[in-house]
């Protein structure tokens, strides 16, 4: 019966190591998925903060390139515009300017031709028409003094 005991005692602590070995073996199993899992679950997460990181930080400078872009787009307009519009008065003040030496022009015009008539009838009356010749002389070279001044602030 001795034996008999010892046997049972044997298969009972060979027994007891096999389910020791099985439940290590589970648990080792357990922890191995645990430590898997956790560790695909923490390279996801960084994953997705590393991939939300890059595209905000591709937006802001997307964003930025934009603003950039339109400032200088509007700016280059602007000047643009300015200087259109700046050349346009120029050329109209210039256009004004050129009119008004020309009305100068015509008016010393006909003051010369009437200086001139007027010259002749005196001459014709017997008077030297040297005096007139002088003051319409005189009168062409303040109309053109007027006109040379009108065209230099054009």
């Amino acid at each position: 019966m001795r034996v008999l005991s010892c046997l049972a005692f044997i298969a009972l602590a060979a027994v007891a190591t096999a389910e020791n070995a099985v439940v290590q073996d589970i648990v080792d199993s357990i922890t191995d998925t645990d430590t898997n899992a956790a560790s695909e679950t923490v390279n996801n997460a960084a994953d997705a903060v590393t991939d939300a990181a890059a595209s905000a930080a591709t937006n802001a400078a997307n964003s930025a390139v934009n603003t950039v872009s339109s400032a200088a787009d509007a700016t280059v307009d602007s000047a643009v515009d300015a200087v259109a519009n700046a050349t346009g008065s120029t050329v109209d003040a210039a256009g004004s300017l050129i009119d008004s030496a020309g009305s100068v022009v015509s008016i010393v015009g006909s003051v010369a031709d009437d200086v001139a008539s007027a010259s002749g009838s005196t001459a014709a009356s017997g008077s030297s028409a040297a005096p007139s010749t002088r003051q319409s002389s005189g009168l062409v070279l303040a109309a053109l003094a007027v006109a040379g001044l009108a065209l230099n602030f054009a």
